[in-house]
């Protein structure tokens, strides 16, 4: 097995990364209100109404955005349970409709919660949402291997 070194950093990236993600971040910025304020009778992005603005500026502010958190990433040291989920962002991706469509039939109040732009209540949300589905990913994983292409094997002790 291969043993990989940590690359050490260079005081040229050190430096750099700070001054690029700021720039990236309020490029997007920028971006996303020039798309707010040219989008038609002044409705906004709306992810949940499949309204994206001007699509051409809409995928650009995407990608900036996307740049500036890699960017901003590469300043942050690992932390073990950001690392873990992040390991399991396809699982999140591909459950992550249904505890929402349990929500809404078991507590239909939180329907007009993620409607709303109430930042406290959809960041809960969200939250429960990805703890239910790591639960559920941990399961899968340990009884349903196949699930994700592995092969289920009889471990003997």
């Amino acid at each position: 097995e291969r043993i990989m070194m940590p690359r050490k950093k260079s005081a040229i990236s050190t430096a750099v990364y700070p001054v690029v993600s700021v720039v990236l971040y309020a490029l997007t910025a920028v971006l996303a209100k020039l798309n707010e304020m040219k989008t038609a009778e002044g409705f906004h992005v709306n992810y949940f109404r499949d309204y994206y603005g001007n699509s051409l500026l809409f995928w650009i502010t995407a990608i900036s955005g996307i740049a500036a958190i890699i960017a901003v990433s590469k300043l942050i040291p690992p932390v073990k349970p950001l690392t873990y989920v992040g390991q399991k962002t396809l699982a999140i991706l591909v459950m992550q409709k249904f505890p929402i469509m349990l929500f809404n039939t078991v507590i239909p109040f939180t329907a007009v919660l993620l409607d709303s732009s109430n930042v406290i209540a959809i960041t809960v949300l969200s939250a429960v949402t990805v703890i239910c589905c790591l639960a559920v990913n941990i399961f899968a994983e340990k009884y349903l291997p196949f699930v994700y292409g592995k092969r289920y094997s009889i471990k003997k002790k």
